[in-house]
């Protein structure tokens, strides 16, 4: 995607159910359309990579298969990116090279325990 690439992590305050997956996934892909289009750019230029928590792990979705990957739906799949264990994260040989830093690993770790918070407030 070209030099000076900008990351920036979000995470909703409402619980999703993971079978939606996909569903994000497919729309995000549109969001990504939509705004090259407006930009009025031959390549993309912003990329929504949707998640989800759970206990024990980061649930990443992709439209690119790879023998880890699980199929969900229309050309999209799951893979594991990072695990949990009580106070830190495993990472896995497929674990993109960023995420194993200490920045992302702290985001996590911190959005897990907001996530957990929630699960024990239901």
């Amino acid at each position: 995607m070209g030099k000076n690439l900008k990351r920036q992590f979000l995470s909703f305050a409402i619980l999703i159910s993971p079978e939606k997956l996909g569903e994000i996934k497919l729309r995000t892909n549109e969001f990504e359309e939509e705004i090259r289009g407006e930009l009025k750019e031959g390549r993309r230029v912003v990329n929504l990579d949707p998640g989800y928590l759970t206990q024990a792990s980061l649930i990443m979705a992709t439209a690119k298969n790879f023998a880890h990957r699980i199929p969900l739906q229309q050309g999209i799949y799951a893979h594991v990116e990072l695990l949990f264990s009580k106070k830190d994260i495993k990472t896995l040989d497929w674990t993109y090279p960023d995420y194993r830093s200490k920045e992302y690993k702290e985001f996590f770790l911190e959005t897990r325990q907001i996530y957990l918070s929630q699960l024990a407030n239901l």
